[in-house]
């Protein structure tokens, strides 16, 4: 299908998704409109149902709780209207799911760096088979189906790789600077170390968990000065090796 050969899509949102979305339309030269006016204070109802009725599909960028009514009012004047939604952790009857695996900042991204965004689908339980290139055609990116029922656990493994390790960096920094040391100090390690995690995995690791050096790791134990810190440390050891754990804890 070519761009333009149908009426335009139209995005519901004004929030930092809704921009990165309308950024990577505009760059693709797809038409579409842009309704804003839809969030818990004020809904432009009549607004929005006449951008429906002009628009071949519904893109819903808004928060999830904000989603079960926008669903009803589309759905109550424009039965036939595809509707997608982003959710990462939830599904909604009446809608197609699908969310982007990529964390969005304020500024804006290059279209390449759009196309290679993946999408991973769950199809409205009224229309199963539909794939994501039937539901959003004319996008690029690659699209990889998942039941609904794994979507909860899906989202909570993606924020905690994804938002953890920037809870992580900034609490590497804050800890530097709490010992007089420029909070800079360690982007150039913490850089690689993710690089090394993205390509080597497991491997990637270094220090006292692959060398199995229980003095060491006892001794950070000691000196991290909060309980949330010490229960972070066990936490992840556990997850590495539960048997370290054990051992550790072995009178």
């Amino acid at each position: 299908m070519n761009p333009g050969s149908e009426a335009p899509w139209l995005l519901i949102g004004s929030g930092r998704l809704a921009r990165h979305l309308q950024s990577y339309l505009s760059q693709l030269g797809l038409p579409f409109l842009h309704f804003q006016n839809w969030h818990r204070r004020e809904q432009d109802q009549e607004g929005l149902l006449k951008a429906c009725r002009l628009a071949s599909r519904a893109l819903m960028a808004v928060a999830d709780p904000a989603l079960p009514k926008l669903i009803n009012t589309i759905q109550s004047e424009t039965e036939k209207l595809p509707l997608v939604h982003f959710s990462g952790a939830s599904v909604f009857s009446g809608a197609h799911a699908a969310h982007p695996l990529m964390t969005f900042a304020d500024e804006l991204y290059s279209l390449d760096f759009y196309k290679q965004i993946p999408f991973v689908f769950t199809p409205d339980e009224s229309a199963p088979k539909l794939s994501f290139s039937e539901v959003l055609p004319d996008l690029p990116n690659l699209g990889f189906g998942l039941a609904a029922s794994s979507k909860a656990l899906y989202h909570a493994r993606c924020v905690m790789g994804g938002n953890f390790i920037s809870l992580l960096t900034a609490w590497t920094q804050k800890g530097l600077q709490d010992l007089q040391l420029p909070a800079h100090l360690a982007d150039l390690y913490l850089h690689q170390s993710l690089q090394n995690s993205l390509h080597h995995a497991l491997g990637a690791l270094t220090g006292p968990l692959p060398r199995r050096d229980l003095a060491t790791i006892q001794r950070h134990l000691d000196v991290l000065p909060t309980a949330a810190e010490k229960n972070l440390y066990t936490a992840f050891l556990e997850v590495y090796s539960p048997q370290l754990r054990q051992q550790l804890e072995a009178p």
